[in-house]
């Protein structure tokens, strides 16, 4: 779909960050006790910078594994590796903040309605309708679009770019392919993100969980078998169960707001469950090779 938010998209984009950041409070009392919202966010930056060079640094060959994490397939693995776009490569983040300081709430309250609107099995449009009652949100997706101004390089998860450079140089065949609009194609290739394919729902004439976005994503590698291929997603409306459904390998993320607040339903149970991407090129080579 191409509605709100990123991968769940409201301007194409699935989740967002508001256009005026409040401040910071200046007038915080320094030394002692409370820090300034500069040092925190200081802070914040050394250790982000810390986080990123010791990612990229990471040898996965070094990693130790829980063997009860480990894959039990009743196959071989899969050779084709499919990432959706938003929470799962993207944070999502500026995408609800802008939509919270255009239509007059916080960013806090925004995020509150959306957990609620996820947990009582609603899509975010939901939310708009509790959030700004007499405003019609689609006549302000321009604008949304203009102050967002797309993804940007913070807006990639840290350990994105050392998963799907050590997949590739693992033999993995990597396609990213989600919920999006077609100028995001672009806009992914531009920050450099490593893979062999990447389309957009747009761009394919059909969005998750329809199985026609799943069946012309496997046409683009080459392929009509779902075994060859794992999905690699947040949201189990969207994402593991249509896939799973279909044959696919699931590996569910949990991390975003579907990701850590939506349930499984009984008898669904992914091939890998993950709270992050740095383990999953181990994961996928000891299944291969075992």
């Amino acid at each position: 779909m191409t509605t709100p938010g990123p991968d769940h998209p409201v301007t194409g984009d699935p989740h967002a960050t508001a256009g005026d950041p409040p401040a910071r409070g200046d007038d915080a009392p320094s030394g002692g006790g409370i820090a300034t919202g500069d040092t925190v966010e200081n802070d914040r930056a050394e250790a982000l910078a810390d986080l990123d060079d010791l990612e990229a640094r990471e040898d996965l060959d070094d990693l130790e594994v829980d063997p009860d994490g480990l894959p039990e397939p009743d196959g071989p693995a899969p050779r084709l590796v499919v990432f959706d776009v938003g929470e799962v490569l993207i944070d999502e983040s500026r995408v609800w903040a802008v939509w919270a300081g255009l239509l007059g709430v916080s960013p806090l309250t925004f995020a509150a309605v959306l957990g609620a609107a996820i947990v009582q099995g609603e899509d975010h449009e939901a939310v708009f309708p509790h959030v700004a009652p007499n405003i019609d949100w689609r006549r302000f997706e321009d604008e949304h679009e203009r102050r967002y101004g797309g993804f940007r390089s913070e807006d990639v998860y840290a350990d994105v770019q050392p998963c799907l450079e050590e997949l590739r140089s693992l033999g993995f065949r990597v396609v990213i392919a989600g919920n999006q609009p077609a100028r995001r194609s672009a806009q992914l290739r531009e920050l450099g993100v490593p893979c062999d394919d990447l389309v957009t729902s747009e761009e394919l004439g059909s969005e998750k969980p329809d199985p026609a976005f799943f069946a012309a994503v496997l046409g683009r590698a080459g392929t009509s078998d779902p075994t060859d291929a794992i999905y690699v997603g947040d949201r189990v409306d969207n994402d593991i169960a249509p896939a799973a459904a279909l044959g696919w390998r699931t590996c569910w993320l949990r991390r975003g707001p579907w990701g850590h607040l939506q349930d499984l339903p009984d008898g669904l149970t992914p091939d890998l469950s993950l709270e992050g991407l740095g383990e999953l090129p181990l994961l996928l080579s000891q299944w291969r090779d075992p």
